[in-house]
């Protein structure tokens, strides 16, 4: 099981990983653009990384390369 803690940090078994959480935290997702991270349990599909930051570690996880410009928004007309 993976469990985000409130001061933005991400378990997982041993390890511990910084992660962004939104302004208002982990709460119950009422709509998009609320500054919060949805709570609940979900599957990664998907891995964003950027090759400047982070080595390409091999993974069975699908993963996407993003640019140095390129970051999560909360504009609801965005469509990263």
């Amino acid at each position: 099981m993976i469990i985000i803690k409130k001061t933005g940090y991400l378990e997982y078994k041993n390890l511990k990983f910084r992660c962004a959480l939104g302004k208002e935290g982990v709460k119950k997702k009422e709509k998009e653009g609320d500054n919060i991270n949805p709570k609940g349990l979900f599957k990664i599909t998907k891995v964003y990384y950027r090759p400047d930051k982070i080595k390409n570690n091999k993974t069975p996880i699908k993963k996407k390369k993003i640019k140095r410009k390129k970051g999560r928004s909360n504009d609801i007309t965005n469509k990263f």
